[in-house]
């Protein structure tokens, strides 16, 4: 941005009036807010919430995780996943993101 300022100054000059600066002012506002404007378009309509992708990740990992339970019996190794969940701890709740646990059978039973 510092360029551009630069730039903007040599070009358009300084003259007792100050118009250069007034103008270039406005534009660096206006390339500012067209750089927010394009990011919170960018983050709301193009998937940043994420709110889908959690529900696909669900749906997809129960079977992975039952299947792997399944072929690992012999050896005692059992695999957990809790979906996104919220506990209360103190006087919040606190959101648990979705978690895989492994643990071997014996030790937490």
């Amino acid at each position: 941005m510092t360029i551009c300022g630069i730039y903007m100054l040599i070009t358009l000059g300084i003259d007792k009036n100050r118009t250069g600066l007034i103008v270039m002012f406005y534009v660096m506002c206006t390339l500012c807010g067209v750089i927010c404007v394009m990011t919170v378009c960018f983050f709301c309509c193009l998937g940043g919430s994420g709110f889908e992708e959690d529900e696909r990740l669900n749906e997809k990992a129960n079977p992975v995780v039952e299947n792997w339970n399944l072929t690992n019996q012999h050896s005692g190794v059992v695999a957990e996943f809790k979906e996104e969940h919220f506990e209360r701890r103190g006087k919040n709740n606190v959101e648990i993101p979705p978690s895989l646990y492994l643990w071997k059978k014996g030790e937490f039973e």
